[in-house]
């Protein structure tokens, strides 16, 4: 009950990398979840000091770049999780 709160008030912006279907897997997933609007993915919105689009750039490049940590790693197990498990990782 209380994601479903969530992810359907409008004050609050759901973001993310690679996340332009997640809505969708949301909705489609066993418990029926539904966003009240899109999530936001932040590589279409990210630029390097210079100006440099980094919507190309991995995921350890953008953090590297915009949050200056080094070694951060995107791990296939959580990015990939299992949308019909009810306990998330």
């Amino acid at each position: 009950m209380i994601l479903r709160r969530f992810l359907k008030d409008p004050t609050y912006t759901v973001v993310g990398f690679w996340n332009h279907s997640d809505a969708r897997r949301l909705k489609e997933c066993g418990f029926k979840l539904e966003m009240d609007r899109r999530p936001v993915d932040l590589r279409l919105h990210v630029e390097t000091d210079d100006g440099e689009s980094l919507c190309q750039a991995s995921f350890e490049r953008i953090v590297k770049e915009r949050l200056g940590y080094s070694g951060v790693a995107l791990e296939m197990e959580i990015s990939m999780s299992d949308w019909e498990n009810p306990y998330l990782r």
